[in-house]
């Protein structure tokens, strides 16, 4: 058998996020990726709200997809927009849940406090903790806002609480990108968890994917390669679109991180 490539394509579409797609063909067939050494690859849930009580409401919603671990992310006092929160608006005025990148020509303007981030994240982890109990792995994204010296102190702090590491998993990873990822997960011995999202209707036309999520665990299929079907001709129907994530402004009025 021979793994020549003999044909090479590029294809960039935008059904709800932008991906650049390389397509190789060989000359005979589809190389494995080896033997798994787990089932399924358990995967966290996205709870989110501007205060406890939606937290709470989130979290009850992932859990009853079956997810068994959450990442909670709540707004900060003080703050009005937050990257990562759900109910939040895009520049387009438009919901999103997840925290993506925003469609236009300009990313948003978000506020930022990091002494008011690390005085409020562990109680919100205390509460989460007394209202679903000690068993219940939680995550949480502290995106880009913190230095090494400022994460490292809620983080030594929540310790008690089980945080994880989760490989990245957004929606603008495409199924592509994420099944490649899930090869991977259920192949190495030191997994801890996969970040999930659930990629949009007009995502999953461009894409044709295999993999199947139940019990809170992702689980690759036995299709060959990665098991993702790119349909260019259905690609061709979305074009490119600026999008941008948000930026944050501190109060003494720097720009800072998102």
């Amino acid at each position: 058998m021979s793994a020549k490539i003999v044909e090479a394509e590029f294809f960039v579409t935008s059904p709800s996020r932008n991906f650049v797609i390389l397509q190789l063909a060989t000359g005979d067939g589809v190389i494995g990726v080896g033997c798994a050494s787990r089932t399924g690859a358990r995967a966290y849930g996205h709870a989110s709200g501007t205060d406890l009580e939606s937290l709470f409401d989130s979290t009850r919603y992932e859990m009853e997809l079956g997810y068994t671990m959450i990442r909670v992310q709540t707004s900060v006092p003080g703050t009005e927009k937050l990257h990562g929160v759900a109910a939040q608006e895009q520049s387009s005025g438009a919901r999103y849940d997840f925290g993506p990148a925003n469609r236009g020509g300009w990313p948003v303007e978000e506020d930022w406090g990091t002494a008011a981030y690390m005085r409020h994240l562990p109680t919100v982890f205390e509460a989460v903790r007394n209202e679903f109990g000690p068993e219940l792995p939680l995550l949480h994204d502290g995106h880009n806002r913190t230095t090494p010296r400022e994460a490292a102190q809620p983080a030594k702090s929540l310790e008690p609480y089980q945080i994880k590491s989760g490989f990245h998993g957004p929606t603008d990873i495409s199924p592509i990108g994420f099944a490649a990822e899930l090869h991977l997960d259920i192949n190495i011995h030191n997994y801890g968890a996969q970040e999930y999202m659930t990629h949009t209707p007009e995502t999953l036309e461009d894409f044709d994917t295999t993999m199947t999520f139940e019990n809170g665990m992702l689980h690759p299929s036995d299709t060959p390669g990665l098991g993702v079907t790119l349909h260019p001709e259905v690609a061709e129907k979305f074009p490119y679109e600026q999008a941008y994530l948000p930026y944050n402004r501190l109060a003494d009025g720097t720009v800072h991180n998102w």
